[in-house]
């Protein structure tokens, strides 16, 4: 069973339940058809299942209300191997190089693997084509690669010859 994202590290805004940026995330979700829970541990979120191409994953929706910014994650669904923790952080370092939106992250205590979009509205009404766009940036960059994830994490393929393979 998945849960969401590790808390913000201490100095890090709090998570709200409520406000106008958890108000855009529900309607974004309602509005697309796509269903969603509540969840409050370790942090409150909405939390979803995304099915991609070639695998099914985690999504959570957080709302930074007092840092007026939103946090989309896909979590991969399986924890990385200790032992492929050096090669699966060198394939998403070289995939981060070259992403114009987000960023993948690999805990390494953990093995948790997520793709993290974020958007600040400060100054700006959120709304629900914003949330639109920070989900989608999401799920479509985590749909590219998770099929190079898998060969690089439990396939024990190169990072180089993977991401060669999904250029092509």
């Amino acid at each position: 069973m998945h849960q969401s994202p590790s808390s913000p590290s201490n100095g890090s805004p709090s998570t709200d339940s409520s406000g106008p940026i958890r108000s855009a995330l529900e309607a974004f979700f309602e509005t697309s058809g796509w269903p969603v829970d509540a969840v409050d541990k370790p942090r409150p979120a909405l939390q979803s299942e995304f099915e991609g191409e070639d695998d099914t994953w985690m999504c959570y929706a957080i709302a930074l209300e007092e840092a007026d910014q939103a946090l989309f994650y896909s979590v991969y669904p399986d924890a990385v191997p200790q032992d492929r923790l050096g090669a699966v952080a060198e394939f998403i370092t070289r995939v981060n190089f070259d992403l114009p939106i987000g960023n993948f992250e690999l805990g390494l205590d953990t093995g948790e693997l997520r793709m993290k979009t974020s958007i600040d509205v400060a100054d700006d009404d959120v709304s629900v084509a914003l949330v639109r766009n920070l989900v989608t940036a999401n799920v479509v960059v985590m749909n590219r690669y998770v099929p190079g994830l898998r060969r690089v994490a439990f396939e024990h393929e190169a990072p180089v010859d993977v991401l060669r393979d999904l250029s092509a």
